[in-house]
């Protein structure tokens, strides 16, 4: 019998958790995390920087994603430098 339980009924509450991510089958990612926002640091609140193609860069656009990433909550790995993979079972 397994003790994993369904993501949609992990605490909310920043509490650290162990989660694992399965995909058609298959183990993606396991470890700890936390539903929580990303530290200052963090890389996904960074800018991109010029596009290496040359193409256009909506830089208006990117500084909106990036202010939406700074206060929206998501599964992130236990540092919360880097998000975790969308988790589909969670454990304590």
């Amino acid at each position: 019998m397994t003790d994993w339980r369904p993501i949609d009924s992990a605490p909310l509450d920043g509490s650290e958790v162990h989660v694992k991510r399965v995909h058609r089958g298959r183990l993606v990612a396991e470890g700890k995390a936390v539903w929580n926002t990303p530290v200052a640091a963090a890389p996904m609140l960074e800018p991109i920087g010029p596009d290496p193609l040359n193409r256009p860069v909506d830089y208006g656009r990117e500084l909106r994603e990036i202010e939406a990433a700074e206060v929206t909550p998501r599964w992130m790995k236990s540092d919360r430098m880097h998000a975790f993979p969308s988790p589909t079972h969670w454990r304590p």
